[in-house]
């Protein structure tokens, strides 16, 4: 790990290159080349960066990279040499909805590929990652917070996977005094509980809820947009940030559960609803795919889109062919969209021959792991300093730069729009998710 990725670096220029590999050069500058902002631009389209936008930096930057420099060429991000106490531990916290651990998620593998390539790194160093996932719903969640506090060779969590679970497991974990970072819970109020354990990767639900509004009214033009949630937390926020946006606008709002019957009832609502027509589901995946089968089933064509819950295999397989055309907006970053991301694709494939570096936060998971191991490398073995560490982190990961602001938030969140299309999710475009 260089002196970047842990001192704060003293101006833009720095932020992007102090810290990077001269190998990654690229990568590093990438993030240089200029994106439309402005407010009313719409959907971004994917486009390939022109490297002549990159020669004036490369010759300025040249000179300062030679100096801080390594030999390690990968994506990993890793130090090597490092030393820590036998027994390292860091938890990952998935699901308690039963979704999870019959098939370990991309998510929980991206964290598993980051303690892996370390401990490859770091022969003095070996970290394992306990994953706390299964069945039981926030109790359980409760329950797995209690014994990562009452176990003293966890040093920091990532996670929670859900917003719901989070909602219970961090307060424990906060006055337990364990650091966590989720790659992927996106409830809006999750920072302003006073947890100042608490710190995430990505967005929050007002980012994606604007991006979504702003993409189904402004892109799609939709005429009629239905909202949906499946009373769950975090899709009852997201839910709700999407209504209120929307005002007049939103012409049907309701809620799916477990009974049948309710899917039965909104597609009712939804009658007349055409192909110009969209209908947004707020919710988990499972669900996602038995609103949609109803809603063809009832010949409404109308644009199905979702939020981040859907590029997964589980909404894959469960919607089957109808899922051809389904949109996700998402705060997690397409990997054809990252200069490293076909290396960390090749890697994590070669590991999980079985899983989709491309499903979920795989590589935002991945980042947030690394980044606690990068504390962990620079000496920090109990839960206060690690804290410590991560608050005041510039860390250079392949999703992104981050650093969190006071309430654990990383800085500017950016959404994706992805289309499915030939079976897979594609990504079109990003969306600005700021009013």
């Amino acid at each position: 790990m260089t002196l970047g990725q842990m001192v704060p670096p003293v101006n833009e220029l720095f932020l992007i290159l102090y810290g990077v590999q001269y190998e990654k050069l690229p990568e590093a500058l990438s993030s240089l080349a200029p994106t439309a902002t402005e407010e009313h631009d719409v959907i971004h389209p994917i486009r390939t960066r022109p490297l002549v936008l990159w020669a004036g930096a490369i010759a300025l930057a040249a000179g300062l990279l030679l100096g801080c420099s390594d030999s390690d060429s990968n994506t990993s991000s890793q130090a090597s040499g490092a030393t820590c106490p036998k027994g390292t531990t860091i938890a990952y916290m998935g699901r308690f909805d039963e979704v999870e651990p019959v098939v370990a998620s991309s998510t929980q593998l991206g964290a598993q590929l980051a303690v892996d390539e370390f401990n490859t790194a770091n022969p003095n160093c070996q970290v394992t990652l306990e994953v706390e996932a299964g069945s039981g719903g926030e109790t359980a969640a409760a329950d797995a917070a209690s014994k990562i506090v009452a176990t003293p060779q966890v040093l920091a969590v990532v996670g929670p996977k859900r917003s719901g679970d989070a909602e219970v497991a961090a307060p424990i974990l906060n006055t337990g005094g364990v650091p966590f970072i989720s790659a992927t819970a996106t409830r809006t109020d999750l920072s302003a509980q006073g947890w100042n354990m608490f710190h995430r990767v990505v967005g929050t639900n007002k980012s994606l809820g604007i991006a979504a509004v702003r993409y189904m009214t402004e892109t799609l033009g939709a005429a009629k947009i239905a909202v949906i949630d499946d009373a769950t937390p975090f899709s009852v926020d997201l839910a709700s940030t999407i209504t209120q946006s929307l005002g007049a606008n939103a012409t049907v709002v309701g809620t799916i559960t477990d009974d049948p019957a309710s899917i039965t009832a909104i597609v009712a609502q939804l009658a007349g609803f055409g192909s110009t027509d969209a209908v947004y589901f707020a919710g988990y995946e499972l669900k996602a795919a038995s609103l949609l089968h109803q809603l063809r089933a009832a010949g409404i064509g109308s644009t199905f889109v979702g939020s981040d819950t859907l590029p997964s295999a589980t909404f894959l397989d469960a919607a089957g062919n109808e899922a051809e055309g389904v949109i996700a907006t998402c705060l997690c970053t397409p990997l054809s969209e990252i200069s490293a991301g076909d290396d960390f694709a090749t890697r994590f494939r070669a590991t999980f021959p079985n899983a989709d570096p491309n499903d979920e936060y795989a590589a935002e998971a991945f980042d947030a792991t690394n980044l606690v191991l990068a504390t962990i490398a620079a000496g920090n073995h109990d839960r206060a300093s690690i804290a410590n560490a991560i608050s005041g982190i510039t860390w250079n990961g392949i999703t992104r730069t981050i650093h969190f602001d006071e309430n654990g938030e990383v800085t500017d969140p950016v959404v994706w729009v992805s289309e499915v299309r030939g079976g897979s999710f594609q990504p079109i475009g990003h969306v600005s998710g700021t009013n």
